[in-house]
């Protein structure tokens, strides 16, 4: 069943990359309902949470109603919030809380966990890339799609590992930013 599950969601993330590849401005633009959106992408990957004993605890520092983007497309901006979430849950250690924070300025997902060596940082983005050393399972397209649905809302992914005082790396942050 685990290869089925694998093979569906490769399937899914390749329809999704070839949908997006041709387009220069979402399908369906309306105004953002923040709350929908991130409820549903809790929603889509609570199932896998609780296999590993993650918690995903979301809140708002502003209004709904003021988070960017304002206006886009619902369901792929659903999509980018439950591939980030779902990256979170991969690759943090089990009984790890992940943070959804939406604010007026930013969406910020923050997770536990070793980080990623500075020099793999900016090639997250390319479709197929995977780290040296991650023993978790995934295609390497799901970054590479939030990169997309962000720019076709004009948003940028700023992606930088959580260090302690001591400088090691010990969680990665994913900022969407204007």
């Amino acid at each position: 069943m685990n290869s089925i599950d694998r093979t569906s969601h490769l399937v899914d993330q390749l329809f999704t990359l070839s949908r997006l590849d041709h387009l220069t401005a979402p399908f369906y633009t309306a105004t953002v309902n923040w709350t929908d959106i991130s409820s549903e992408a809790i929603e889509s990957v609570k199932l896998y949470a609780r296999e590993r004993h993650c918690r995903v605890q979301h809140q708002f520092q502003t209004e709904p109603a003021a988070v960017i983007p304002l206006s886009g497309d619902h369901t792929l901006l659903t999509i980018l919030i439950r591939n980030l979430l779902d990256n979170a849950i991969r690759y943090s250690p089990e009984y790890s809380t992940i943070n959804l924070i939406l604010a007026a300025s930013n969406i910020t997902i923050t997770n536990p966990g070793n980080g990623v060596p500075s020099e793999n940082l900016q090639r997250l983005r390319e479709r197929f890339f995977r780290p040296a050393g991650h023993k978790a399972r995934g295609s390497g397209l799901g970054l590479s799609i939030v990169d997309s649905i962000a720019q076709l809302h004009g948003l940028k992914i700023r992606i930088n590992n959580i260090k302690n005082k001591l400088g090691q790396r010990v969680g990665l942050q994913v900022e969407i930013h204007n």
